[in-house]
């Protein structure tokens, strides 16, 4: 046998204090409108005050009950009641009076209304209610947790597959600038032998405008680090093609000034 928590008695045990309260109450309030009935179909006014004052006796009652058992709606209605009624009592024309007692019957009406909502809402209902919500806000949580476990496994995955592409880029890099630094120590030499024969062919030809083509055209390493090994071989190649380029033009003006001269004598 399943155990009752202490919580659910208490929880019972005002529900069925509570519904009996507002039954009390919703009598009380019966009866009290068939006096308000019978006001209204009075045809003097003392007949309209003596019922309407049956009536208050009826609405006290109603207005103390709901007011312990908690049916807000009903004791406002109720309140509100008893004030039109001591208007209906104290007023000396019939009809005045007669305004305030339709006032009452509806007012009447609204507490009973009011009433049955009250006695409507069972306290075990609430708490079974209240369990399902809690049961879907976890199962809400869990599903959320569950969701955001998820995603942190895909942006961890993310990560990881960021590193890896990280360390192989580094890895051909790294290849990529020994193979750099082969080339630039083969083209330094290449370019430092082509300088070389051209600084002899000048000398012979004693042409010293050509020593104007000489210069540096080693790349740096940082230069190496942030091009492509494509991009140093090409500027190798470019940087051999001027030098030979401007050697045979300064060769070519020393020629034709050499020829010149010889003309002149």
């Amino acid at each position: 046998m399943k155990k009752i928590t202490p919580l659910i008695v208490m929880l019972l045990a005002l529900g069925i204090s509570y519904g009996q309260s507002c039954e009390s109450a919703y009598d009380a309030s019966v009866y009290g409108y068939n006096h308000t009935k019978k006001s209204l179909e009075a045809n003097n006014i003392e007949h309209m005050k003596y019922y309407v004052e049956r009536a208050v006796k009826s609405f006290t009652e109603v207005k103390a009950i709901t007011e312990q058992c908690g049916c807000k709606n009903a004791f406002n209605a109720s309140f509100d009641l008893l004030e039109h009624a001591d208007m209906a009592i104290a007023a000396e024309e019939f009809e005045k009076g007669r305004y305030h007692a339709k006032k009452i019957k509806e007012l009447a009406m609204k507490t009973m209304e009011s009433l049955e909502i009250c006695m409507s809402n069972n306290p075990e209902d609430d708490l079974a209610m209240a369990s399902d919500n809690l049961k879907d806000q976890e199962e809400a949580l869990l599903a959320q947790q569950q969701k955001l476990l998820e995603q942190q496994r895909l942006l961890q995955e993310k990560m990881e597959e960021q590193r890896r592409l990280q360390a192989d880029i580094r890895a051909q890099k790294e290849q990529e600038l020994q193979e750099q630094l082969v080339v630039k120590k083969k083209m330094d030499s290449a370019l430092e032998n082509l300088e070389n024969a051209i600084a002899v062919l000048v000398d012979a030809m004693e042409c010293d405008e050509a020593y104007d083509i000489l210069a540096d055209y080693s790349r740096s390493y940082e230069t190496l680090e942030g091009e492509a090994l494509e991009v140093t071989k090409a500027s190798y190649a470019k940087s051999a093609l001027q030098i030979v380029r401007k050697a045979m033009d300064k060769v070519q003006t020393c020629k034709e000034g050499s020829y010149s001269t010889t003309q002149n004598d």
